[in-house]
């Protein structure tokens, strides 16, 4: 777990928010074959995926396109 990370799941505690961490979630990519991705926390209740990023990720954009083509409902957190 990066320290990024670590400070979410940290405030996810505080708020007693239930969550899973480097929880699976599948998508098809731009091909439509089927891929496992692991987000970095799950919020359980809420079944909402959260991606943590600690500095400028070349992938991001394209992570973004594939959930959202996916209909996953994700949170993208940029730490840096």
């Amino acid at each position: 777990m990066t320290a990024a990370e670590r400070d979410v799941a940290g405030y996810l505690d505080e708020l007693n928010i239930s969550y899973k961490f480097e929880y699976p979630v599948f998508v098809k990519d731009e091909r439509g074959r089927p891929r496992l991705w692991t987000s970095d926390f799950y919020l359980i209740d809420i079944k909402i995926y959260i991606e943590v990023y600690e500095s400028e990720s070349s992938d991001l954009e394209y992570k973004k396109k594939m959930y959202t083509e996916n209909k996953i409902d994700i949170i993208f957190l940029q730490l840096f």
